[in-house]
């Protein structure tokens, strides 16, 4: 979702209002393509994200809706209205039509199952049992000036979140904070971008997670943003729901699809969150290792329009990421994330540490240091050494062009600017 001013809320003036149905206790959740082709369900076995906190910095919120009824979700903070400074207490957008695209990111993490489709079926997030702080960027949508991210950024850092998944894009000025918060050891997701237009900031930042889309077919998206994506998740028609209604007349309806890296974002959030839940001593910097070496069952690979492959549920829950260096290989681009760290980084943490030898010890008598030195060898020559060295040398560069393989990276990689948005509300 692009950042704009705050009076567009009113195309949504002739849109006929909805009534909000009550669902019934036992009521099915909703299954829709990336639920069941992610195997989320199944994935939910090991992990469904308890004791993560995911800061949401979005438009506004309907905390009331039937999806978010029993799940962990704070409105945290707001922003002041207008070019004013400071933050302010949050409020719940229940009837307002701007909260549509907020409440289907927060959906898409923590939804409950309940909702208002028929049968009463809702949408079960990626980290149904997650904590989402929610963090609204703009608290009067009848207000026309663009709101400014930055502080929510700085508090969702106070407050200790452990994952930040943030949707919208043309967010200039928040290289400090994004800095900060990988300082501070989160993790940063964020939509890669508008359709057929190039990655912007924040995605577009150094170390942050950017987020492409997967089709139906399991395809990169045809409409893919241009330049450095990190991982590649569901995107194209993802159901979670939307505000019907009139600007301050509307109704959430369960079920709504929605396109574009906006909703794939709070997707991959969720999945990091399963991650963590899993293995809560995890960095921030080990669970992006862990994403981009299990995306595409480990074929570790990169192309421009898939990032590092497809989001995997099953390979990022099966191993420990405490193996991985606690460093963000996502700082200086995908040929330095190969070059780094390739697949054989991972050291499992659990691996008793081997016995030294007595090979390894000192016992042995040490030479007698009385002895003359050794006069040079004229016969001796330095010839063997450098075959030796050579030959080492073009093992080394053979080595590295295999590990590249048919998907490496190319050196001409840079960083795009563009924006990111799901064209809805």
């Amino acid at each position: 979702m692009t950042i704009r001013g705050r009076g567009g809320a009113a195309v949504a003036a002739a849109l006929v209002l909805l009534t909000l149905a009550t669902p019934p206790a036992s009521a099915k959740p909703l299954e829709p393509w990336w639920f069941t082709s992610l195997s989320v369900a199944s994935n939910h076995e090991q992990s469904t994200g308890k004791g993560v906190k995911i800061a949401v910095i979005d438009g506004a919120l309907n905390r009331d809706i039937p999806e978010l009824d029993g799940a962990k979700v704070k409105l945290r903070a707001a922003l002041a209205p207008g070019l004013k400074s400071g933050l302010i207490k949050p409020r719940s957008f229940s009837r307002e039509f701007y909260a549509s695209h907020g409440t289907a990111m927060t959906t898409l993490i923590v939804g409950q199952g309940k909702g208002n489709a028929p049968g009463g079926a809702g949408i079960t997030g990626m980290a149904p049992d997650a904590e989402v702080y929610f963090y609204q960027m703009d608290p009067d949508p009848t207000d026309p000036e663009t709101p400014y991210p930055g502080e929510l950024f700085e508090q969702a850092i106070k407050d200790k979140v452990d994952i930040i998944s943030y949707s919208f894009t043309n967010s200039t000025m928040l290289e400090p904070q994004i800095e900060a918060a990988q300082a501070a050891g989160i993790v940063v997701v964020a939509g890669a971008g508008n359709p057929n237009a190039a990655v912007t900031e924040p995605a577009s930042l150094p170390g942050v997670v950017a987020v492409g889309v997967l089709d139906k077919k399991i395809r990169p998206w045809k409409k893919q943003p241009e330049g450095n994506i990190t991982i590649i998740a569901p995107g194209v028609d993802i159901a979670s729901g939307a505000m019907k209604g009139t600007a301050t007349q509307a109704r959430w309806v369960s079920g709504v699809e929605r396109t574009g890296t906006s909703d794939a974002t709070p997707l991959v959030a969720g999945a990091l969150a399963l991650v963590k839940s899993k293995y809560p001593h995890a960095t921030g910097n080990q669970l992006i290792q862990q994403l981009i070496h299990s995306a595409g069952g480990r074929d570790y690979g990169y192309s421009m329009e898939g990032g590092f492959g497809v989001i995997s549920l099953e390979e990022l829950l099966a191993r420990d990421p405490a193996g991985w260096p606690d460093e963000n290989p996502l700082l200086k681009g995908p040929n330095y994330a190969f070059d780094t760290y390739p697949q054989s980084a991972w050291k499992d943490p659990d691996a008793p540490t081997p016995k030294p030898t007595p090979a390894d010890t000192n016992d042995k008598p040490a030479a007698d240091q009385s002895a003359q030195p050794a006069a040079e060898d004229e016969s001796s020559s330095p010839l063997p050494w450098i075959i030796g060295a050579a030959v080492l040398v073009a093992l080394l560069v053979v080595a590295a062009a295999m590990a590249r393989r048919r998907r490496g990276v190319s050196s001409a990689l840079t960083t795009k600017t563009g924006g990111t948005s799901d064209g809805t509300q």
